[in-house]
C-alpha cells in the first residue's frame, strides 16, 4: 500500500513536456541550442528550479547534459544551453521534466568563464584553468580619444598569467576597484 501511494505521487508531482528539433539541412549538424527559461516554464507550466530541470533524449532514453546560463549575473538562470547532434534532414525529440529532488549534487568544477566587466569601463575578460584573458572595449578607446583621464586604447588582448586553477576574473577585478592590483604576483599569478 506504502509503495502504491509512493508511485502515484510520484506521478501526480513529476512534470513533464516533449519537444523536438529539426535539422533541415542535407548535411549532419552538431549545434548548441538554446532555450530561454520563460520558454521553459511555458513548456512545463510553473515556476521552475533549474537544479531539478532533467533533459533527455527520447530515441535513446539517455539523460543530456545542460548547462544554465545567468545572462545578467542576478543569480537567475535565464538560458539553458544543450549539444544537439543531428543527422541530415532528421527530427529529434527531446523529454524536459522536472525532478522532485536536485539533478545535480554538487557544483561542478568550473574550467572556463567569461563576462563583459562595466565595472573597469567595458572590458571583455575570459579564461580557462590555465591562463586567463581581457581586451578593452570600444569605450575606453573613446574616453582616450576624447583625451578624457580613465580611458585605455587597446593593445590587443592581454594574457593574466594564473598560478592556480579556479577562476579569478571576478577575484582579480574586486581587488582592482578596491585599490589594488592584478599586476603585482601575490599566488594567484598576474597581468604582466
Amino acid at each position: 500500500m506504502i509503495l502504491q501511494f509512493v508511485v502515484v505521487a510520484f506521478q501526480v508531482l513529476q512534470t513533464s513536456a516533449t519537444f523536438s528539433i529539426e535539422n533541415k539541412l542535407d548535411l549532419p549538424r552538431q549545434e548548441v541550442v538554446s532555450i530561454p527559461m520563460e520558454k521553459i516554464e511555458q513548456i512545463l507550466g510553473e515556476k521552475t528550479d533549474p537544479a531539478k530541470v532533467l533533459l533527455e533524449d527520447k530515441t535513446s532514453n539517455q539523460k543530456v547534459l545542460i548547462q544554465w546560463v545567468d545572462e545578467n549575473q542576478d543569480g537567475q538562470m535565464e538560458e539553458m544551453l544543450f549539444w544537439a547532434n543531428l543527422k541530415e534532414n532528421e527530427i529529434k525529440s527531446y523529454k524536459i521534466s522536472l525532478s522532485l529532488t536536485p539533478t545535480q549534487t554538487s557544483e561542478p568544477d568550473e574550467r572556463t568563464f567569461a563576462r563583459f566587466v562595466p565595472e573597469r569601463i567595458d572590458d571583455i575578460a575570459w579564461e580557462n584553468d590555465k591562463v586567463a584573458f581581457r581586451t578593452y572595449g570600444p569605450e575606453a578607446e573613446r574616453i582616450v580619444v576624447e583625451k578624457k583621464p580613465g580611458g585605455t586604447l587597446t593593445s590587443g588582448i592581454d594574457a593574466w598569467l594564473k598560478r592556480v586553477s579556479y577562476p579569478i576574473i571576478d577575484k582579480w577585478y574586486q581587488k582592482h576597484v578596491a585599490g589594488g592590483s592584478y599586476h603585482q604576483d601575490t599566488g594567484e599569478g598576474y597581468d604582466p
